[in-house]
């Protein structure tokens, strides 16, 4: 059964058409003497629409976010290097080194800049050893 309701928004008269499941909750009178609502109703009506879609999407995302996951930490250049190298446990170029944190991390990885942070952790006396020109092993 539907329910014609009548109302006036901004000096235009509407008249629509609501499914009275929709208006069970302000339905005053039921059955045989519903005459309709007033613009009361109506109100109450919109307000009850939008506190279900407002619930609604709270739940949507909520359920965005556990699927969606945690966002993903970066991982520094420096961690790289030092992952490719233990994952080969042997000293390794900088050519070797880009090659290999291309293929497995996908990250490019630039020779010169390379270069500078292993040589200022070398110097710091930190993670890296050289063995050879261009050559780095992690520090036993």
């Amino acid at each position: 059964m539907v329910t014609k309701t009548k109302f006036t928004a901004i000096g235009i008269r509407y008249i629509i058409d609501i499914p009275n499941y929709l208006m069970y909750p302000f339905i005053k009178n039921v059955g045989r003497k519903a005459k309709g609502w007033i613009m009361d109703d109506f109100t109450k009506y919109l307000h009850y629409q939008k506190e279900i879609t407002a619930h609604k999407l709270k739940t949507i995302n909520r359920y965005l976010k556990e699927a969606i996951g945690p966002p993903k930490k970066r991982t520094s250049q420096i961690n790289i290097i030092e992952k490719v190298l233990h994952i080969a446990g042997r000293p390794l170029h900088v050519t070797e080194i880009i090659e290999i944190a291309n293929r497995d991390f996908q990250v490019q990885l630039e020779r010169d800049s390379i270069v500078s942070i292993i040589v200022k952790k070398i110097k710091a006396g930190q993670r890296f050893v050289r063995t050879a020109p261009n050559t780095f092993a992690l520090k036993p």
